[in-house]
């Protein structure tokens, strides 16, 4: 005998579709704003700086360090990126960033996914943050 959907299973679903959805609208997004901005390079020059054994310093000796990034577990992030998988920065930063957009997507679909109407009422706040 097979049983109906019951009103748990029909809400499981629909915040699955929900999340489902959400996950291809923020793809949508990030492929139509992809873009580094001219200050990303300033983070790409410190970790530079960094693969060459420098440390994270703006100039390289003999002119004395100085360090003005502001972002800095978003540099150490990509700077893993680039010893680990020899990704530069340019190539990874847009890819590490949507990765890192879906961790967030999911994390507040999760935090709100006791009802349908709180998970897409924050979801689409979200989600409509560039």
């Amino acid at each position: 005998m097979t049983r109906g959907w019951g009103p748990e299973e029909r809400s499981r679903w629909a915040l699955s579709a929900l999340l489902a959805l959400a996950l291809v609208v923020l793809w949508l997004g990030w492929r139509e704003f992809w873009f580094l901005c001219d200050d990303a390079f300033i983070t790409f020059r410190y970790i530079s700086n960094r693969q060459l054994g420098l440390g994270y310093v703006w100039n390289p000796p003999p002119f004395r360090p100085v360090e003005g990034y502001s972002n800095f577990l978003w540099m150490v992030l990509l700077d893993g990126v680039w010893t680990l998988l020899r990704v530069e920065p340019p190539g990874a930063a847009n890819v590490v960033s949507l990765l890192c957009a879906a961790l967030s997507v999911w994390r507040v679909w999760k935090w709100s996914s006791s009802s349908l109407w709180r998970a897409g009422l924050t979801l689409v706040l979200l989600l409509s943050n560039r």
